[in-house]
């Protein structure tokens, strides 16, 4: 929570002032996620709610997360092919992705 408010906090602040797309499929992760806040998590932390547990609440929130992932991805790439070169920033991209995997 304490690293989320503030990452939250910074894009919402970014995508109002720069990018409006990011900031609506922000919101729209946000928002997706309201109806199912008091769910609650197990011990496995798996969300209970019924027979087949409630992961299926996620797949619509996750579309608005992946936008501003992919945003962000763009915004970096575009950053950094102005300061290090089209090239090396290729090179950068590819070795964030294959750490995030």
């Amino acid at each position: 929570m304490l690293i989320a408010l503030p990452l939250f906090l910074g894009l919402a602040l970014y995508g109002w002032k720069y990018n409006r797309f990011m900031l609506f499929w922000l919101a729209w992760a946000v928002l997706s996620l309201l109806p199912f806040i008091s769910l609650q998590i197990d011990a496995q932390g798996q969300l209970v709610a019924g027979p087949s547990g409630a992961s299926r609440y996620l797949y619509v929130a996750s579309a608005g997360s992946s936008c501003v992932l992919a945003v962000v991805a763009q915004r970096a790439y575009l950053y950094l092919s102005g300061r290090v070169g089209e090239g090396m920033a290729r090179w950068i991209g590819a070795a964030m992705l294959l750490l995030a995997l």
